[in-house]
């Protein structure tokens, strides 16, 4: 996953999930930390295929993560919201998928985590499209039961949105 050669990277990553889907969505990797911030750099990748090649190892194995869950989603979350402004709209759509598996999987505040890095990385990102998909994003990733959340910080974060340069982070922040 770290070498120079993309072809390489590509091949490492289908290995993976190769692997994963032999062993029933299990990851057998010894360092789950360290695969995962070899991940983060996969999921930035200039590559689109690989970034979107890593997006489906996290959909096919997130769900195996056990307590490891919230350590390893920690990693890839800044890559993630990245990906969520991607040109490519398989990359958006993966990328909201994985969040949407880690908030409903997580035992310990995963829309907390999830919703602080969108209010705190996706709603503030120089990327207007990190922005826009960032602001729909909530209707998707969190209900009214949603635990943990900070609904005053969020409605905060969306209204500073409607001063955006942008009219689709705006209507986006509407939502």
């Amino acid at each position: 996953l770290a070498d120079k050669d993309s072809s390489v990277r590509a091949a490492a990553c289908e290995q993976l999930r190769e692997s994963a889907r032999k062993n029933q969505g299990t990851l057998l990797f010894g360092d789950l930390r360290r695969l995962f911030l070899l991940l983060r750099a996969r999921l930035a990748d200039k590559h689109w295929r690989i970034r979107n090649d890593c997006t489906q190892l996290l959909l096919e194995t997130i769900g195996d993560f056990g307590p490891e869950l919230e350590a390893c989603m920690s990693a890839v979350l800044p890559s993630l919201l990245e990906n969520l402004g991607d040109a490519k709209a398989v990359l958006r759509k993966g990328a909201l998928d994985v969040l949407e598996q880690y908030v409903r999987l997580s035992q310990s505040g995963g829309s907390e985590s999830v919703v602080n890095a969108l209010m705190r990385n996706g709603l503030t990102s120089d990327d207007w499209r990190v922005r826009c998909e960032s602001a729909s994003a909530f209707t998707v990733l969190i209900h009214r039961d949603s635990g943990g959340v900070n609904f005053p910080a969020l409605v905060e974060a969306l209204v500073a949105r409607f001063r955006d340069v942008s009219d689709d982070v705006i209507s986006a922040a509407f939502m």
